[in-house]
């Protein structure tokens, strides 16, 4: 490579096969910080190397989803899936390079059969003392290929900064 084809600047992002960018991503992680301190416990039950399927509890408006998958790629540093990419343009595409699948189950059957972590939320409450319905296609897809469900409790404030997730086994 000439010194001259070193400084081109790069005009198209470089996306891996279900559109991810990690320079988008590496901006979010930076922006993330200025959101969210998240501790983590139990971050060693995933399996290391192996896809898995994590499902947290949701709450409205709070972005649990992709907290949670913020703070487990940042903790164990593999790359972290979130499902709740939308279907419209453009936010659909931007969600989609900072790692985002629709909530479809092909789509996460996919990003499991290549190794991924996938999070996934149950279906969002109001009441912070309950966790709504799991999603059971993405639960089945996970176990076809031998993947482990893991279960995810995550708490977070609108006026604080401080959040907690904590991963089951």
């Amino acid at each position: 490579m000439t010194q001259a084809e070193a400084k081109v600047i790069r005009l198209r992002p470089e996306l891996d096969d279900w559109g991810r960018d990690d320079t988008a991503v590496q901006v979010a992680n930076a922006l993330a910080l200025l959101r969210w301190s998240v501790s983590l416990g139990g971050a060693g039950h995933l399996p290391a190397g192996r896809p898995a399927l994590v499902v947290t509890s949701s709450r409205l408006f709070a972005q649990t989803v992709p907290m949670v998958a913020w703070a487990l790629q940042r903790q164990c540093g593999r790359t972290v899936r979130f499902v709740g990419r939308p279907d419209v343009a453009p936010l659909g595409q931007f969600v989609q390079r900072l790692g985002g699948l629709r909530a479809d189950a092909v789509e996460v059957a996919g990003a499991l059969s290549h190794g991924e972590i996938v999070v996934v939320g149950t279906q969002t409450v109001r009441q912070t003392r309950r966790a709504g319905a799991v999603p059971e296609d993405m639960v089945a897809a996970a176990m076809k290929f031998g993947a482990p469900v893991l279960p995810a409790a995550a708490v977070s404030s609108p006026l604080s900064r401080s959040a907690r997730v904590e991963l089951g086994a």
